[in-house]
């Protein structure tokens, strides 16, 4: 797991105090506990290398396959952080 994300924002203002015995408002409430910090997601798994092409052109389209799903992999576990820190700031 990664590192712990910031710390939350503070909870809401507490309901406002009972009358008192002459019938003054009472006090206000105590702000409610900051909310407890989010964790970075997990990073997303590597793609494993697929076979060599066949030949030619076939290789090429096989490759450029391979590498765009590999792509694919590292920016969804960058999303997946990106998206874990976020969550901690809020």
């Amino acid at each position: 797991a990664g590192a712990a994300g910031p710390q939350g924002a503070p909870g809401p203002a507490g309901p406002a105090g009972a009358a008192g015995a002459a019938g003054a408002k009472g006090d206000k409430g105590d702000r409610g506990e900051t909310g407890a910090a989010g964790s970075v997601g997990p990073a997303g798994a590597a793609g494993a290398v697929g076979p060599a092409g066949a030949d030619g052109e076939e290789a090429n389209a096989t490759v450029a396959l391979i590498v765009g799903i590999v792509g694919l992999v590292a920016g969804l576990g960058a999303l997946g952080m990106a998206l874990g820190a976020k969550k901690g700031r809020w």
